[in-house]
């Protein structure tokens, strides 16, 4: 088998897999320092113009931050009629004081003309926790 053949054969391989591709537009809004212990707030801005009511999906994880919601959807909406919704999610943070990351993956679905398609992307928050004394 050539190397054309074999390259055809690998593109019809991958094209049977749904392939995730990080072309979301959104925005990070770092939160506020935050005493040990205490509740802060996570926000990420979409700067595309996604479909209103189309399904939302954010999750997020961290291995020393605690986020009691950390799978959200569209009814997270700040706003659900902004043209650039923005989605809130709650964090307590470690007692330590230090530099922490949480981290989050979105999907949304923007839609241009008469095509429509599913848009993600990968995020990332610092939580700087000082002192509580």
């Amino acid at each position: 088998m050539g190397l054309g053949a074999a390259a055809r054969v690998l593109v019809l391989l991958l094209a049977r897999r749904p392939v995730s591709i990080d072309d979301g537009n959104a925005r990070v809004d770092e939160p506020d320092p935050v005493l040990g212990g205490g509740v802060g707030e996570l926000s990420v801005t979409i700067l595309d113009e996604p479909v209103l009511d189309a399904p939302l999906e954010l999750r997020l994880w961290s291995d020393t931050v605690v986020i009691p919601e950390n799978r959200l959807s569209t009814s997270s909406i700040v706003d659900r009629k902004a043209r650039r919704p923005r989605v809130r999610a709650r964090f307590i943070a470690p007692r330590e004081p230090g530099e922490y990351e949480v981290f989050g993956a979105l999907r949304y679905i923007t839609c241009v003309d008469d095509r429509c398609r599913p848009r993600t992307t990968t995020l990332r928050w610092t939580i700087s926790v000082v002192d509580h004394r």
